[in-house]
């Protein structure tokens, strides 16, 4: 909020005709409301932010270059890595961590 919408925003809540006190209580109401309201709206965008930020929307397809270089993996090899994780899964990982450690890529 700018200066100049500050002043308005405190024009607005302010009543001349009131007693100072309920004046600054009607003005604390205004603020708090204020705040909700941006609270809200950043709630929302953090919210989107962070269930765009984990969507798969590409498939991946193609001839790998250097078939027969290494193992093959079975159907369900494959089908398993392509599984999402579940809410419990996450959970038992994230929870299982020693303070101040991030998993390492076998996962411990």
């Amino acid at each position: 909020m700018s200066h100049v919408e500050f002043g308005k925003f405190v024009n607005s809540s302010w009543n001349t005709e009131l007693a100072v006190g309920d004046n600054l209580e009607r003005f604390y109401e205004s603020v708090k409301e204020r705040n909700k309201q941006v609270y809200d709206v950043l709630k929302q965008h953090v919210v989107q932010f962070f269930k765009e930020l984990y969507i798969m929307d590409y498939v991946t397809s193609g001839v790998f270059p250097c078939r027969s270089k290494f193992l093959v993996l079975s159907y369900d090899e494959t089908r398993a890595l392509i599984l999402v994780a579940s809410d419990k899964e996450v959970h038992r990982a994230v929870f299982s961590m020693a303070s101040l450690k991030a998993p390492g890529m076998d996962g411990f």
